[in-house]
């Protein structure tokens, strides 16, 4: 669900209907072909997602580099481009709100070091899972300026440090060890609260 645009930027993309995806491929490839400036990515992405038949039913990640090797990323839903620079991330999908949350409280923080910084956006992935639609399948790619594949791909992650991640996340308590029996406690000495 991620595709290269040009040399400086990629997008991906969350719809219901993906019967016309090669055709929006090709007009973001189109559209933003030798755009390299983030006013003109900026623009060029939302007249691509202004001319879909119905733009409701996509959403767009556009993440990149401008022409002074700057990251970026926009979100795209129904209304126009939105840059989301400031906080560090984005999220689309049936997913959205649980990844949101989770780099939200982690917390994720755009100057943080690269390895917290996967580890971050890898759990909210894991988190978002416990929405419809999202399956445990993740891709996860590490992107710099002037990258270039010959076969225009984009680099992956491999599956194996994917999945440690996993099995360290998996193993945290989801409620921290003795804290029913300080809550009780509190309780129990207000008698107020007494239960």
């Amino acid at each position: 669900k991620i595709r290269r645009i040009n040399s400086h930027w990629f997008f991906a993309f969350a719809s219901e209907d993906m019967s016309t995806l090669p055709l929006v491929v090709d007009d973001f490839r189109q559209e933003l072909d030798r755009k390299f400036t983030l006013s003109d990515v900026w623009k060029g992405s939302g007249r691509v997602h202004a001319r879909l038949g119905n733009p409701a039913q996509w959403e767009f990640l556009v993440a990149g580099f401008d022409e002074s090797d700057t990251p970026h990323v926009l979100s795209i839903d129904v209304s126009e481009p939105l840059l989301v620079d400031s906080i560090g991330y984005a999220a689309i999908g049936s997913g959205r709100y649980n990844a949101k949350f989770s780099l939200n409280t982690h917390p994720y923080r755009p100057r943080m070091s690269l390895p917290l910084a996967i580890y971050c956006v890898a759990t909210a992935k894991f988190v978002a899972e416990r929405a419809e639609g999202i399956g445990k399948q993740t891709f996860m790619s590490v992107l710099r300026p002037n990258q270039w594949y010959l076969d225009n791909s984009v680099p992956f992650m491999d599956e194996d440090i994917i999945d440690e991640i996993r099995v360290a996340w998996e193993s945290l308590p989801t409620i921290p060890d003795g804290i029913e029996s300080h809550i009780g406690a509190f309780l129990q000495a207000k008698s107020h609260y007494a239960v």
